[in-house]
């Protein structure tokens, strides 16, 4: 599949998520953030997909825009917090793809927000 092709359906699947996220319940929705996060985390092992990676840190930050407004305030702020890491992954991406130390520190933080989310 050529690199056009992947990238249309990479945004054809978060508009796909957008239409159908909404109409989740929370528990839905924190469950599909979390996937996400296990996907990230899967990326930082494979060399041949780190460009991926980006569009699901969109699809996570507009996860957890949809998700917050029904939570408790303090389950909320932990959300945000998510946020400000993802944000800051987005930016940093091109760097962090290019050292497996910055890799491996993603790998473990999303698997730690994907364990706790599971939990929640």
């Amino acid at each position: 599949m050529s690199v056009l092709g992947w990238e249309m359906g990479i945004m054809n699947n978060l508009a796909f998520s957008q239409q159908t996220y909404p109409q989740s319940d929370t528990s839905q929705q924190l469950n599909s953030l979390a996937e996400r996060l296990d996907r990230i985390a899967s990326i930082c092992t494979d060399a041949n997909d780190w460009n991926s990676a980006i569009e699901l840190i969109r699809e996570s930050q507009y996860f957890i825009e949809g998700v917050a407004p029904t939570l408790t305030i303090d389950e909320a702020a932990e959300l945000v917090k998510l946020g400000r890491i993802l944000a800051e992954w987005k930016f940093k991406w091109a760097e962090i793809s290019r050292d497996p130390a910055s890799l491996l520190s993603v790998h473990n933080l999303a698997q730690s927000w994907h364990k706790r989310l599971c939990e929640g």
